[in-house]
């Protein structure tokens, strides 16, 4: 089979990024107008500004990945390549992958990659990829998140031709 790249949909992480600051001003004019009127204590406020601070970190990593040239997901016969995620395992083998998943979390449909050995996967990270690779696994049982919904393509021509390679593996 050939490399299958797949392009990040670039419009709906602005889309993503837009409503996220639009969210952020309306909530600093709601607490603004609570606290003007005496109706929100100052911890409160201390509190909701350190939420603020998140905001450039999302941002930086939002429109890192939309000036990315960069496919979003390759998958050819080696294994998939996922450069969307935070947590960058590079290529991911067919022979490391015994399954998948598909949940879907808020808005967002999710591939789960169940593998059989995440110590391979770890020991590439950095030590912040690495906390976000094992959020992964406490949460939904593997290291390996890819969201779906960030891609332009079709969910279920992915999801096909994941379940392809992995039955000729298996």
């Amino acid at each position: 089979m050939n490399n299958l790249e797949i392009q990040i949909n670039k419009s709906r992480i602005a889309f993503l990024i837009f409503a996220h600051l639009l969210s952020l001003l309306i909530g600093i004019l709601i607490v603004y107008n609570l606290y003007k009127f005496g109706l929100i204590p100052v911890a409160l406020i201390l509190v909701l500004s350190v939420f603020l601070l998140i905001f450039p970190f999302v941002l930086y990593l939002n429109l890192k990945v939309i000036n990315s040239t960069d496919a979003g997901l390759i998958v050819n016969d080696n294994g998939i390549t996922d450069n969307i995620q935070v947590a960058k395992f590079g290529q991911i083998e067919w022979g490391n992958i015994k399954g998948y998943r598909v949940t879907k979390m808020f808005f967002s449909d999710l591939l789960l990659l169940d593998v059989i050995d995440n110590n391979i996967l770890l020991k590439k990270l950095t030590k912040r990829q690495k906390n976000i690779a094992q959020n992964n696994l406490k949460k939904f049982g593997t290291p390996c998140v890819i969201n779906l919904s960030n891609l332009k393509h079709d969910k279920e021509g992915i999801i096909k031709i994941i379940s392809e390679h992995i039955k000729k593996i298996n």
